[in-house]
């Protein structure tokens, strides 16, 4: 009888310590699951931080290059060109209509750009040109939301019939310009658009997300 209580007491020791034993070897599975689990998200977390980073440093410097150091160029080269007698032959500010969304229920908000129309005739070397540039900072074909107090301004300024002077590149008479100086406004908005912004954005993202860019 005591033999018989010794063996049902180790049985009940083995079973007891082979369940423990499975089950801290599921633990031990699922917990190197969990951990293998976290580093795949936090290997994505990161690349997609990362790609969002560069890609907003990259887009800011495309557009800082177009819309800054270009014109700017422009500027400082046009030192040399020649100013030539020109006559404004149309001189008004064009418009148009777009659709805004509102982002709900696909309804759209209408509202209205502006842009300056300007274009002189002028005379080189015996041939007769057409230029329609006001200044290195804004087109014709560029519209926009805001400044039509200040085009209204520079239409005034330069009414149609008009004579006036212009600056033409003498290596490439058709490209001219009536205003070289630079459009501090242009520039401080656009400045604050392509530099600041993207600074903000990704000052803001490492800030939120140091310790996945840069883990300790």
């Amino acid at each position: 009888a005591h033999c018989s209580r010794c063996a049902l007491r180790s049985s009940i020791v083995y079973r007891r310590n082979h369940f423990i034993f499975l089950r801290s070897n599921k633990v031990m599975k699922i917990s190197g699951n969990n951990t293998e689990k976290c580093k795949s998200e936090f290997k994505l977390a990161k690349f997609v931080t990362i790609s969002f980073i560069t890609f907003t440093i990259v887009l800011g410097c495309v557009c800082s290059y177009f819309k800054l150091y270009l014109p700017l160029q422009k500027v400082q080269k046009s030192t040399d060109w020649q100013s030539v007698p020109a006559t404004v032959v149309k001189s008004k500010i064009g418009s148009e209509k777009q659709n805004d969304p509102t982002f709900s229920h696909s309804h759209y908000n209408t509202s209205e750009y502006y842009t300056i129309q300007i274009a002189y005739k002028y005379e080189y070397n015996g041939k007769t040109y057409i230029g329609d540039r006001y200044d290195f900072f804004r087109s014709k074909d560029q519209y926009s939301t805001f400044g039509k107090t200040q085009m209204q301004e520079i239409i005034k300024r330069y009414p149609q019939g008009k004579k006036i002077f212009c600056w033409i590149n003498p290596q490439n008479p058709e490209d001219t310009v009536i205003s070289r100086d630079i459009n501090y406004t242009t520039v401080l908005l656009d400045a604050f658009l392509f530099i600041g912004i993207p600074c903000l954005v990704i000052s803001l993202v490492i800030r939120k997300y140091k310790k996945i860019i840069l883990p300790i």
